[in-house]
């Protein structure tokens, strides 16, 4: 069995991914409680709603509550090296996930110089 990640979701239900701290603490007690041997892929999505909020409000990526330097640490996290990340924005012209969101993406996880 595997599990997908939806970072927006693990934010709004009140884990901190977005600090360093936050993210090692919330990607140890995976670890322990699912095995992060299971983590098959990742939703990366930013979040319109604050840490904690229980409401599932998903941001273009680097517009929400996690911003651009939550997201490029959860991108470059070694426990990340290797999985799918499938984007689950609405878009910047609301018609879902789009170049704008895969190139900040991309900036993020260090693959182009932008």
């Amino acid at each position: 069995m595997g599990v997908c990640l939806d970072t927006a979701h693990v934010f709004e239900a009140g884990y901190d991914v977005s600090t360093e701290a936050g993210l090692i603490e919330t990607l140890d007690l995976f670890d322990r409680l699912v095995g992060l041997e299971r983590l098959a892929a990742v939703h990366v999505n930013d979040s319109k709603t604050a840490l904690g909020s229980n409401v599932d409000r998903h941001e273009n990526i680097g517009f929400g509550q996690l911003g651009d330097e939550a997201i490029g640490r959860i991108l470059r996290h070694p426990a990340m090296a290797g999985l799918p990340f499938l984007l689950e924005v609405p878009g910047m012209t609301k018609e879902g996930p789009d170049r704008p969101n895969i190139e900040a993406l991309r900036r993020l996880a260090g693959l182009t110089h932008a």
